[in-house]
């Protein structure tokens, strides 16, 4: 029960990465194009290479399909729930009709994944209607 006292505590004195947070309804993100096998050799002629957009709400750890799988290098996601959101993508391999392999999800929730290696979300909150029932308090 220390060791795991002592983890946590550890864990909360780790300063925060960098993190860019982007206020809207609706996104679109980009991706560089899968290339290479996970052993580093070029992906084989006569496959296709396809991507699933993901998204998860924050604090959640589960991620959620969003759309359907796409062969361009970018996606469009709509927030309808307000929260703050990271995307993610995973690219699926197919040989003919067939998926023969699947990356791992690369989130924009983790620096590394992300270009010039700053996270990046996105936080979608209702607007306010605007006042109304003006009138003077003094004539």
């Amino acid at each position: 029960m220390k060791k795991l006292i002592i983890v946590a505590i550890l864990l909360m004195a780790v300063p925060s990465f960098s993190q860019t947070w982007y206020p809207v309804n609706q996104a679109t993100f980009g991706w560089d194009a899968v290339t290479k096998l996970s052993d580093g050799t070029t992906i084989p002629t006569g496959s296709t290479i396809k991507y699933q957009a993901w998204r998860k709400m924050t604090p959640a750890i589960v991620w959620e399909k969003v759309g359907s799988e796409v062969i361009i290098l970018q996606a469009n996601i709509s927030f309808a729930i307000e929260g703050s959101y990271f995307l993610g993508v995973s690219a699926i391999r197919y040989i003919g009709t067939d998926p023969v392999s699947q990356s791992a999800i690369s989130g924009s929730d983790i620096p590394a994944n992300c270009q010039g290696g700053t996270a990046f979300g996105f936080k979608y909150w209702l607007a306010l209607l605007m006042p109304s029932g003006l009138r003077p308090i003094t004539p």
